[in-house]
């Protein structure tokens, strides 16, 4: 991480302290938002729904994330990143309390939108945070972000089976995550006045103590002064106006980057939501698949780690060619032998695999528009959150209609056409991994 410029050491510590809470709040989102996947056996046996229901429900999430995507990009580039966090932050405890309480399916399914929407608001301004501090490593600052989700995610399984095994409603595990969110929110607050953290002018980058510029945050960030846009060849010089949605909608790379991002998400999320249904249909107890699941985010987290230590020596454009094949045959192979001693093995193989996909996406998006990181990034989110939405109801009707082991195919036959887009793409960036 850069240091702040003419401020000396002391300068860096509000900074610091920041960036300290915006990992220990997406790793609450993390565990959080992770729970429902583990749980969704127990909400479907307790509201008495039929997978086909599973796969409307399992999209309300999706849902969410594409409405805030169109909100997110409006104010993540125009308002100060602390401030947001701030205020988003403690309404997305109260949806987490709500969850833990409500009695009937219709309102649990409003209240995961909501969560959805807020957690998608606080993650996008959350990366484009950690991008702008780690300006010259943006693949290597936004794999250490997604590490720490990943470990959040990894954990929330094992939070789901702790609780399980000591008796307790899957209601509990909501409200009982919310207590530990809120004393998050009241210590992120405390540390806001305490260092006495100004996030600088509306539009204009973080800064510590009202004067200091924000550690490692390029010039071209500022968003009155637009550095070169890489997406399409186009240019924008220093002082001209802001890029719209409109016309990064005409930028042919964003374009490729959402096709991506639909194909990624369909695929990713989308077998994260059903592996926990999957091994329920196949007869696999709570407690047993409770640890399976923490197996592919123990893989998930170690490639994470791994990829944060080497991004300077890995060529980011080959791995997401190399992985778009191999974790969908990866996947084809467990469901096709679908032997439990394989599933122990394969799992963390392809929670390594999958591991850097998101968080490099979004180096990709920031390295090719870095005046505009935060619109970028949501319209990637946009496209990314209606894969995951499409493809969930597909699953669903998939699974009740044909068989699991089919349906659980589909979002990986998918991605393979992931590879045609990378290929295609021919993104303008360095070979190695993205900075």
């Amino acid at each position: 991480m850069s240091v702040v410029k003419n401020g000396g050491k002391s300068k860096n510590i509000p900074l610091i302290v920041m960036t300290a809470f915006v990992f220990i709040i997406l790793f609450v989102l993390a565990l959080s938002g992770n729970m429902r996947n583990t749980l969704m056996p127990q909400i479907k046996e307790t509201y008495g729904i039929n997978l086909t229901e599973v796969g409307f429900f399992s999209a309300t999430l999706s849902i969410g994330m594409l409405l805030s995507s169109f909100v997110s990009g409006l104010i993540g580039d125009r308002f100060k990143k602390k401030t947001i966090l701030a205020i988003l932050f403690p309404v997305y405890t109260i949806f987490l309390f709500l969850i833990g309480t409500v009695p009937v399916f219709p309102l649990l399914t409003l209240c995961m939108l909501l969560l959805g929407m807020f957690s998608n608001l606080i993650m996008m301004v959350g990366n484009t945070f950690v991008a702008e501090i780690f300006s010259d490593k943006k693949a290597m600052g936004l794999n250490l972000l997604h590490t720490v989700w990943a470990i959040g995610q990894f954990d929330s399984p094992m939070y789901v089976t702790f609780m399980f095994n000591r008796g307790y409603h899957w209601s509990s595990d909501y409200s009982t995550w919310a207590f530990a969110a809120v004393a998050i929110a009241v210590l992120f607050h405390i540390a806001l006045y305490v260092t006495r953290y100004d996030t600088g002018k509306k539009g204009g980058k973080d800064t510590a103590d009202g004067g200091a510029d924000m550690a490692g945050a390029d010039a071209d960030m500022a968003d009155g002064a637009d550095g070169n846009n890489a997406g399409g060849g186009s240019q924008v010089a220093a002082g001209k106006p802001k890029i719209s949605y409109l016309s990064l909608l005409k930028e042919k790379y964003l374009l490729l980057i959402c096709l991506f991002a639909f194909l990624q998400q369909a695929f990713q999320n989308s077998l994260m939501i059903w592996m926990p249904l999957y091994f329920d249909n196949i007869g696999y107890d709570a407690a047993v698949m409770g640890n399976l699941i923490t197996l592919l985010w123990v893989g998930m987290t170690v490639g994470r780690i791994i990829y944060s230590i080497f991004s300077t020596r890995i060529d980011m454009i080959l791995y997401l060619k190399i992985v778009s094949i191999v974790a969908p045959c990866v996947m084809f192979v467990c469901l096709y032998i679908n032997a439990y001693w394989l599933w122990l093995i394969m799992l963390p193989t392809f929670g390594v695999l999958i591991s850097a996909i998101y968080p490099l996406g979004v180096a990709i998006t920031c390295e090719l528009y870095p005046g505009r990181a935060t619109a970028a990034t949501a319209v990637k989110g946009i496209t990314g959150s209606v894969g995951s939405m499409i493809m969930n109801p597909i699953i669903g009707s998939a699974a009740e209609t044909v068989g699991f082991t089919f349906a659980m195919c589909v979002p990986a036959a998918m991605y393979l056409f992931a590879f045609f887009v990378i290929t295609a793409a021919k993104f303008p960036i360095q070979k190695k991994s993205a900075k």
